[in-house]
């Protein structure tokens, strides 16, 4: 099977950043990166994406999987769906879409996209002959989606590719959006 995303890493972490601490955004980032930013809490749902997945077929039709990235974010989601799939999964990072709002934000607050949390953030496993018609489907409702790896045979792993470098995927563990909230919370309030 083929390993799809819709929006990208870190949608959540990064919206509730920009709703939460817009004026700092602009201040710090500017006022596009702040809009962009708070804009994105309307795109923490995945209720969308997964009426749009289910509509092109499921199990031997098409999706064979669908997981909110939720805690621990898109790695914690991948090793989530692998894990209860009894499956292995190799990833091409680099064909992971992360959008810059999300980068300069998670930057600036110190998170790892791909480890923050990520509510709105669908990974969905499809059979490959139905992947181009999931991303088809996708793109006619809006949605920014990519195929980003397969899912392999359980004995060979969480495989993360990095260019030309290959290590393991493992699940974050701690997700760093917590303790960059309450930093930020802190110098907020002026602790």
């Amino acid at each position: 099977d083929q390993v799809l995303i819709t929006k990208g890493p870190g949608i959540e972490a990064t919206a509730l950043f920009g709703v939460t601490f817009r004026s700092s955004l602009e201040e710090v980032l500017g006022a596009d990166t702040a809009r962009q930013a708070s804009e994105l809490f309307r795109q923490m749902s995945v209720v969308k994406d997964c009426r749009t997945a289910a509509a092109i077929g499921v199990r031997n039709r098409g999706v064979t999987t669908m997981h909110d990235a939720t805690e621990c974010g898109l790695y914690g989601g991948l090793v989530e769906v692998a894990r209860a799939s009894g499956v292995g999964m190799r990833i091409d990072q680099q064909a992971i879409p992360v959008p810059e709002v999300v980068s300069r934000v998670c930057g600036h607050f110190g998170m790892n996209p791909f480890h923050a949390i990520s509510e709105g953030t669908l990974i969905v496993t499809c059979k490959p002959f139905r992947a181009q018609a999931l991303l088809a489907a996708f793109g006619g409702v809006s949605i920014p989606a990519a195929i980003i790896g397969e899912v392999t045979e359980k004995e060979q792993g969480m495989v993360l590719v990095e260019g030309a470098d290959e290590k393991e995927l493992v699940h974050p563990r701690v997700d760093p959006f917590w303790a960059a909230f309450g930093q930020a919370m802190a110098v907020l309030r002026g602790f």
